[in-house]
């Protein structure tokens, strides 16, 4: 038998189900036996097979979705369609959604077996005769209403007689409003049989007493003498039905409430739930309309224009047309013959005649229903006229089918699209989780460890084409210490120059060593500051308005100056106060000393901030390398850290202690060994403080502060060559106490792998079982690992499913198709 693409499947139900059928009714019989019925059971079981795969939602697989106003006959809709009795109540019995999943054969009660191939009619026949009918619980929302990241399912009950149906229905509904007093054993709440036969429900005890089906301890519990958490839910019962009359999926919503006595929010709630439902664009939306009241008064009818505005996936069914007022039936027949332009919807219109409560009450049977609804349709002196394929629950039934049908012909290449796509996501969503641990956790801890210390070891010594940011800030804090260091030598002041040991600009350049110096008169006008006095208020000063003032202050800073100087009438009374026995032309040493010791323990404050900084950026780093390499593994990521902050904690006291010895060093005893390089650096310094006192062409004259303008220029000399000493001391120390053990990568990882198995082995017996306690996995890694992994099996089968989906249609002409799918 040839195949052919869906594209050969009957034309659109917009303009099928138009056509008017006299003479075409489906009455005691179902669609099974005809050509069409076992082309559109394939497809249908195909979507229920996506359904029981779980993606159906994703791929936008289409749905019927039956709404209406409370006591519209909703329920009864729903259960002449499926033909099983749902719970009655007066008011408002429906107090969450219930999805009914009709098959016609058991095969496609689980996942379609890809290898296989799909159904056949044979097969479809002999399984029909099985019925059977798993209630299941469907969790979408928690406690307090808000989503769930994944939605679950969980079986509550199996049930194989057609009567059991809805007091189980009504206990698993009762399980999803009370979600505070439920415990996890959703199965200990459902209905038992109190003797043993074929229609006894899994996993509940029973008596062996009668064939009586009885509600169990633990839903006595729950509803005996108390309210329900919630008088309404989100979450659903699902009922999978095997053996039904047709292949469809129906959710039967709440009906939609004018009034509720705990107020106006569970009204709301309910819209809100329906509104959800009806707004996709993939649901169909079947109204029921009950023909006791103007449509226009029936809230459904509203809601379905505000989210179909063009009816296109819009179709109602009227209930109840035994009770129309008088004078009514035409207006109600006109919509069922597509006669009223105001009202029209392109799925149509269908009527349906459902027993009364006196009727129930009586026992009828859904086979006697259905006779009766056939005899008032064709012997009514209203409703005899209506087109026949638009009256009855069966013609609707198959009407429903045919509907499903077309819309998979119009959706199925975005889903085949969809499914691609979702499957390709998932896929590159489990390839960017790590690996799960292995089966040899010491080799593998050994890995990450070597992968931390690698990573570390690239930051601190990067190579060409690895990241050199750390390295580049590194450099920059080592400059920036350079800088605040020339800010800690002696400036002197010497007839409006100022003169430091050197001069560095803003990027931590030194400068020559003829620009060590500034004219203060560049930038200040004489007059108006007449000593030195005056000029070192002006700079400190915080209100000061001159611009030479400030423009004065920013050359300073640029050049790496303190703001603060010193004066030649200071060191002169430094060397008043170390004066000794000393003839005229002799300088005491104290005296020199002195003024040098006052300044050589300032750069021991940027050297600590310097190690500060340098320990802020590495241990930055080195976090991320951890959290990085163990993101998925929390026990060992925790434990890594701490042992690893510990071992930084070391190196940086081990730095400040080094530190802490160059300060002591340089703290009370002048010391070089650069003799020829001091001198030199005295002997030109000693000429600039001269030419700056009394001018450059007579720098040679002896002068009456000689004495003060020498000990200035050994000062700077000797903080020169303590300069030099110092910008590489400091960054060296770091860098081999801090830096140089962080960056070793063998060191390191020996070191980690020691203090971790140490301390993770207290209790753990070996080093390999101390290991796979570290390496447990993140939780939450783990579960999302399992919800792709199946994820991606269920859309793999879906995506199979929908590949193979190619249906027989054995040159199926019109005459084989049912009327309701007709072309005009």
């Amino acid at each position: 038998m040839p195949s052919v693409a869906l594209t050969g499947f009957p034309p659109a139900a917009s303009n099928a189900l138009s056509a008017a059928a006299p003479g075409f009714s489906t009455a005691g019989s179902s669609l099974a036996g005809s050509q069409y019925r076992q082309v559109s059971s394939q497809v249908l079981q195909a979507l229920n097979g996506l359904r029981a795969l779980g993606v159906s939602h994703d791929l936008r697989v289409p749905i019927l979705v039956v709404g209406g106003n409370q006591s519209s006959g909703k329920s009864s809709l729903v259960e002449a369609i499926a033909e099983v009795a749902l719970p009655r109540a007066s008011g408002t019995c429906t107090r969450c959604p219930t999805e009914l999943r009709l098959r016609t054969s058991q095969r496609a009660a689980r996942a379609p077996d890809i290898a296989g191939d799909m159904p056949t009619s044979s097969s479809v026949a002999a399984a029909a005769s099985a019925w059977r009918c798993a209630i299941k619980l469907r969790f979408e929302r928690d406690s307090n209403g808000l989503p769930l990241p994944v939605a679950s399912e969980h079986e509550f009950c199996e049930v194989h007689d057609k009567g059991h149906i809805a007091a189980c229905v009504t206990a698993a509904q009762a399980v999803l409003l009370n979600p505070s007093r439920v415990n996890g054993d959703y199965k200990s709440y459902a209905p038992r049989l109190e003797s043993s036969g074929t229609d006894a429900i899994p996993g509940v005890e029973f008596d062996a007493s009668s064939g009586r089906l009885v509600n169990s301890l633990a839903y006595q519990a729950l509803v005996d003498g108390s309210e329900n958490d919630l008088d309404f839910t989100a979450n659903s019962v699902l009922l999978e039905i095997d053996g039904a009359e047709a292949d469809l999926t129906i959710v039967d919503l709440p009906g939609i409430i004018q009034a509720h006595p705990k107020g106006q929010g569970y009204i709301d709630l309910v819209k809100q739930m329906t509104r959800d439902y009806i707004s996709h664009k993939h649901h169909i939306i079947v109204m029921t309309i009950t023909a006791m009241d103007d449509p226009d008064n029936q809230a459904i009818k509203l809601m379905a224009q505000q989210e179909d505005p063009e009816g296109l996936r819009t179709l109602a069914v009227i209930t109840k047309p035994d009770n129309i007022p008088s004078g009514q039936h035409d207006f109600w027949l006109n919509l069922v013959k597509r006669a009223d332009p105001a009202n029209h919807l392109a799925l149509g219109y269908w009527v349906v005649k459902n027993p009364g409560q006196d009727r129930l009450n009586a026992g009828i049977t859904s086979q006697q229903a259905r006779e009766e609804e056939r005899r008032f349709f064709n012997t009514d002196s209203h409703w005899s006229s209506a087109p026949k394929n638009r009256t009855g629950a069966d013609n609707l039934r198959a009407g429903l089918s045919a509907i499903l049908v077309d819309q998979v012909q119009k959706q199925l290449p975005d889903i085949r699209d969809s499914a691609r796509k979702q499957l390709d996501s998932v896929r590159k969503q489990r390839a960017e989780l790590p690996k799960p641990p292995s089966n040899e956790p010491l080799f593998e801890l050994e890995g990450l460890l070597r992968q931390i210390a690698d990573r570390l070891h690239l930051k601190l010594r990067p190579v060409n084409g690895s990241d050199a940011t750390l390295y580049r800030q590194l450099v920059g804090t080592y400059e920036e210490f350079c800088d605040a260091l020339s800010r800690t030598m002696p400036v002197f002041y010497v007839n409006g120059r100022l003169f430091s040991a050197l001069r560095r600009s803003r990027a931590g350049q030194q400068a020559s060593e003829g620009k060590d110096e500034i004219n203060v008169w560049e930038y200040l006008q004489c007059e108006n500051y007449g000593s030195a006095d005056t000029i070192r208020a002006a700079l400190l000063s915080d209100n000061t308005s001159d611009p030479g003032v400030k423009r004065l202050r920013t050359a300073l800073l640029d050049a790496g100056f303190p703001l603060e100087f010193i004066t030649l009438e200071e060191v002169a009374e430094q060397r008043k106060r170390c004066r000794g026995r000393e003839l005229p032309v002799f300088l005491p040493y104290s005296a020199v000393e002195g003024l040098v010791l006052r300044y050589t323990t300032g750069w021991a404050e940027p050297a600590r901030q310097c190690v500060s900084t340098v320990e802020a950026l590495v241990r930055q780093v080195a976090r991320q390398a951890v959290r990085d390499t163990m993101c998925c593994y929390p026990s060992a990521e925790s434990a890594t850290w701490y042992d690893l902050s510990l071992f930084l904690d070391e190196q940086v006291r081990m730095t400040c202690m080094r530190v802490c010895e160059l300060e002591a060093m340089e703290g009370d005893d002048l010391f070089t060994l650069s003799d020829i390089g001091f001198r030199r650096k005295y002997l030109k310094l000693l000429g600039r403080l001269k030419g700056a006192y009394v001018g450059e062409q007579q720098a040679d004259t002896a002068t009456a502060v000689d004495d003060e303008l020498a000990m200035m220029a050994a000062a700077l000399a000797y903080f020169k060559v303590l300069f030099r000493s110092l910008q590489d001391s400091v960054p060296k120390q770091i860098r081999f106490h801090l830096e140089r053990p962080l960056g070793s990568k063998e060191q390191l990882t020996a070191h980690l792998r020691n203090s971790l198995l140490q301390s993770a082995m207290q209790g753990a017996g070996s080093r390999e079982e101390a290991a796979r306690r570290l390496l447990q996995e993140d939780l939450h890694v783990a579960k999302h690992r399992e919800y792709l992994t199946i994820r991606e099996e269920r859309l793999g089968d879906a995506v199979a499913l929908l590949q193979r989906l190619a249906l027989p249609m054995a040159d199926l002409d019109e005459t084989a198709r049912p009327l309701t799918c007709a072309r005009h």
